[in-house]
């Protein structure tokens, strides 16, 4: 019976882990896990996992598996915190996956302090499968993004952080995040080689997956590069002075010297066969901020990082709400589409979405794993095999979230599962923890939340899959097909963008009253979106409610007046519907900024602005201006001659460039 018991709970371990590893190769292999199918892969192997854990014999705490009480009770508080804001949000229609993701990584990050290490505190063969799992998905990551690099016109190495779909969707600065997490591990691994000529060769593949790494062209990722570097060496040197041997052997220096050469070799080789194909980024450009995108990178995230801080302070509670700062940021832009779905920086994100206390629960946890497993490494006297990785895992979590202080990319899978998982290896460092400091609930508490989180997902599966359907009914051109899948779907807690798709496709066949219905319910989860507002003005106009399409546009044009010149257009229009001569000539100066801010965009081309619908609108209302201010219709003809001149141009250069030679 007892044998029965004790194989029952091994196979359920093994499935567990199995069922982890997959979703992390999935995760990386696959956008680097970002998107909705990502997350709910996340929350149904996540949740899972920590459900079997205490199926397979783990009910009872013992000494060693409970989660220290001050990280345990900061991250379950800043789970419900983040429930609360997501609650009392702005901008409902979106948050709730991140609220499900956030909740099953902490989940996650306890199961990982629990079942990572034995009693002892000495790691669990498990953690050496996950680092070898890790090191060879680097791998297989850096073999496909060498590919894409070198075939398709993407001008910086994105790994396997991409989807080949879209265009626009090559994430060069969260493949860099990912190789600050993992070069740790391919360190680890490379050093695991039994003969010399292996060790060679693993040493080379590092080096090659570091020049990968290198050829993201981000400079934020090479800064927490060295800082990583120079952590490592400082551990380095530390062990030397106190037991007179290197970490990983005498021949260290000769380890960086093929290393740092190989890595080299790689970046040189790699570009020169990409230029037999497509431009090559200028590394000194980069450098000097003289590149395709300037010094906009860092001006725009100063911008981000001030206005996050302004708006921090207008909600400093419980925040505007998980994933709001796409719609709230717009109202405080200072150019043509600088706007972002994040203000590039972890804690600010927290601190404008779910308020201050949130922001500070994360970082107060975070911060301090980092600091006492550093604090217990460095009054370590002699080291161990455990401490060699201990440091490892250390310089890797610590260089992700160096990395997301200027550049947010914990939203993939693939980053912020192995985070997690590394950050509860490290929680057991804070604390000793005792039979007399076991907390009998948390196992409890954790269940319940893992129940919650997984029939919530559940239940939101169904309306992802209906209003899935529904959007490809919509691209398809069907558009009542697509309507009554939306209408399958109305109801959920997730809806996105679905009520502003089914009104558009009402307007699209006329159908006013219905389109208006859906539009109003649309805001009244998410009135700080200015496309809906946009929207509800345009079914008002058509209408024939010219006061009423002015209030809305009003609306759309206070929360974002520089990422859609509809909107000006429609409010013009409505303004000259209703023929109020005092209205337009006061209205006249507030157009032609505007509208010089759109034609500079487009003659630059700021943020594609020349590739997008935006020059169309641009022209109907230059159109629209000359008929109703006709003593100045020149200069508006200027304008748009000047505009569409630059259009046309930017968009044959973009039809010109080389095509993909892979898809």
């Amino acid at each position: 019976m007892c044998h029965d018991r004790i194989m029952k709970r091994l196979t359920l371990e093994r499935f567990s882990h199995a069922l982890l590893l997959l979703i992390l190769i999935i995760s990386v292999l696959w956008r680097g896990g970002k998107g909705v199918e990502g997350t709910w892969l996340l929350i149904a192997a996540g949740c899972s996992v920590v459900l079997l854990s205490y199926a397979h014999g783990r009910k009872k705490p013992q000494e060693g598996q409970a989660v220290p009480i001050l990280p345990w009770a900061g991250l379950m508080l800043f789970v419900v915190w983040t429930i609360l804001s997501f609650l009392f949000s702005l901008s409902r229609n979106y948050g709730l996956d991140e609220v499900l993701r956030d909740g099953t990584l902490v989940l996650l990050l306890f199961w990982a302090v629990r079942n990572v290490r034995d009693t002892k505190g000495e790691f669990r063969p498990f953690l050496y499968l996950l680092l070898r799992t890790l090191a060879y998905l680097t791998i297989i990551a850096a073999v496909i993004g060498t590919f894409v690099y070198v075939f398709q016109p993407v001008n910086r190495f994105v790994g396997s952080f991409f989807y080949y779909r879209f265009s626009t969707d090559y994430w060069p600065n969260a493949w860099a995040e990912f190789m600050l997490l993992s070069w740790p591990v391919v360190l680890w691994w490379s050093m695991q080689a039994k003969s010399k000529s292996e060790k060679l060769v693993r040493k080379m593949i590092l080096g090659w997956v570091i020049g990968c790494f290198l050829l993201s062209f981000s400079r934020g990722a090479v800064i927490a590069f060295a800082g990583q570097l120079t952590l490592l060496v400082f551990f380095q040197f530390l062990w030397t002075k106190n037991d007179g041997k290197w970490v990983y052997g005498k021949k260290a220096l000769r380890t960086l010297v093929i290393v740092g050469v190989v890595a080299m070799v790689t970046f040189m080789m790699i570009n020169l066969v990409r230029g037999r194909f497509y431009a090559v980024e200028s590394v000194s450009r980069k450098v000097t901020f003289t590149s395709e995108e300037g010094a906009t990178s860092f001006t725009e995230r100063a911008q981000f990082f001030s206005q996050a801080l302004e708006l921090s302070r207008m909600r400093p509670l419980f925040g505007w709400g998980p994933y709001s700062f796409r719609f709230i940021q717009p109202r405080l832009q200072k150019d043509v589409l600088q706007t972002s779905d994040h203000p590039h920086n972890a804690f600010l994100k927290l601190a404008v979405e779910r308020g201050w206390a949130a922001a500070l629960l994360w970082l107060t946890v975070i911060v301090g794993v980092l600091l006492s497993a550093a604090l217990r490494l460095f009054r370590t006297t002699s080291h161990g095999t455990g401490d060699d990785v201990t440091l490892l895992l250390l310089i890797a979590a610590a260089g992700v979230l160096a990395h997301n202080l200027i550049d947010y990319n914990i939203q993939f899978v693939g980053i912020a599962l192995p985070l997690m998982l590394f950050l509860g290896m490290l929680v057991p460092l804070t604390t000793s923890v005792k039979k007399n400091s076991i907390i009998r609930w948390q196992h409890t508490t954790e269940i319940i939340l893992a129940v919650v989180l997984l029939v919530v997902a559940t239940l939101e599966f169904r309306y992802l899959v209906l209003s899935s359907l529904g959007r490809h009914a919509e691209a398809a051109g069907k558009t009542e097909i697509a309507l009554q899948w939306y209408a399958e779907a109305d109801g959920d807690f997730f809806p996105r963008d679905m009520l502003l798709s089914r009104a558009l496709q009402y307007l699209k066949i006329h159908r006013l009253q219905e389109a208006e219905q859906v539009t109003r319910k649309y805001l009244m989860s998410n009135n700080q979106d200015a496309r809906a507002w946009k929207i509800l003005g345009d079914i008002q106009v058509e209408n024939g409610r010219a006061g009423d399409a002015l209030d809305s546009y009003r609306s759309a044009f206070r929360l974002s007046m520089y990422n859609d010149v509809g909107i000006v257009h429609g409010y013009l229009l409505a303004l000259s519907i209703r023929g109020d001569t005092q209205e337009l000539s006061d209205a006249e100066s507030a157009v032609y900024l505007l509208a010089k801010e759109f034609d500079n965009g487009i003659g630059k081309n700021t943020h594609f602005i020349a590739l997008s619908g935006n020059v169309e609108e641009f022209h109907q209302l230059m159109l629209l201006a000359e008929q109703v201010y006709p003593s100045e219709a020149q200069k508006y003809r200027t304008m748009d001659e000047d505009a569409m001149k630059h259009a046309e141009q930017a968009r044959n250069d973009f039809s010109a460039r080389k095509p993909g030679y892979l898809w």
